[in-house]
């Protein structure tokens, strides 16, 4: 009787085992997909709109941000579709997959910190403080994550031919993935904040399209990645409560960089569209960083002309 009890418990973990790992291999494939369709879509207004633009600190940020992200994708391939590997190889593939994932959200975030600083004139008082809160930030999530990945442990598959090893999560695994999360939330709520009340002060009365789309691209890239960190928090919530949720925990994760470097990339390349159509020329770094100064130069331009 107790050998069949033992047996029932085991086969009910194979199928729980192997349910995570299948949910996670469709998130996963989900993830890629995203990728690869946005920068495949992508693809031609980088080359007109980013190739020919001058190097600066905007198109770093832009490559970067673009391209570490298949850094990501690809470390956590290796994870899910390999069957093959020890504990110690999972850890290895995992932790890459998310220390890569910080990084590029802050290349990302770089391009949302530049914007801030480009509407408030270059003024030296906001870039001291955007630079603290950069280092405060991101210096912290790059720590919790640092705690998270030295607690995690990897098992051995029941079934190594056919299902890789699997995540076993410390207590604390939760509560660390959630305060990094909540640490997206928050910054961008602040560059949000900053953002809006500096546009509302000194842009209120211009109607430029590029002023619109500076701002309104803004307040979009806060809105889906607030949505998806929430989300993530949520999801971190009650993975201690249903097996099945703890294979969200690392893929959300991962998603949520992801959606960082496309919204980031489409900002750049939407306000450079945009700039490209009203001026006939590529907006470089300099001009980028202008934008809604020279949108209200041009507008005055365009008025002067017009009496």
């Amino acid at each position: 009787m107790a050998d069949s009890l033992q047996a029932a418990t085991d086969i009910q973990g194979m199928i729980v085992l192997a349910t995570r790992k299948q949910t996670a291999y469709y998130i996963q494939v989900a993830i890629t997909t995203l990728a690869v369709a946005d920068h495949l879509q992508t693809l031609p207004q980088e080359i007109q709109y980013m190739w020919p633009a001058p190097w600066g600190a905007i198109k770093v940020l832009f490559f970067l941000a673009r391209y570490t992200v298949f850094l990501n994708v690809s470390f956590v391939l290796r994870y899910c579709f390999a069957a093959d590997l020890t504990p110690a190889a999972c850890h290895m593939f995992i932790g890459m997959g998310c220390l890569f994932t910080l990084g590029t959200v802050a290349l990302a975030e770089g391009i949302l910190f530049a914007r801030v600083y480009a509407i408030s004139e270059r003024s030296r008082t906001i870039l001291l403080y955007l630079v603290l809160q950069f280092i405060a930030i991101h210096g912290t999530q790059f720590a919790l994550m640092t705690t998270f990945l030295v607690d995690l442990k990897f098992q051995e598959s029941p079934l190594p031919k056919l299902i890789g090893c699997s995540p076993v999560s410390s207590p604390n695994a939760g509560r660390l993935l959630s305060a990094i999360f909540s640490l997206f939330v928050l910054s961008m709520t602040v560059l949000a904040s900053i953002m809006c009340c500096i546009g509302y002060k000194r842009f209120r009365d211009n109607g430029s399209t590029l002023v619109t789309i500076f701002f309104r691209d803004g307040i979009y890239y806060f809105f889906c990645l607030a949505t998806i960190a929430v989300a993530n928090v949520v999801v971190n919530s009650i993975a201690s409560r249903s097996p099945t949720a703890q294979a969200f925990n690392l893929m959300l994760g991962e998603l949520q960089g992801v959606f960082h470097a496309i919204l980031s990339v489409r900002l750049v390349l939407h306000m450079r569209k945009t700039a490209d159509v009203d001026h006939q020329e590529h907006l470089d770094d300099r001009s980028f960083m202008a934008a809604p100064q020279e949108a209200v130069r041009l507008d005055r331009l365009r008025q002067l002309r017009a009496d």
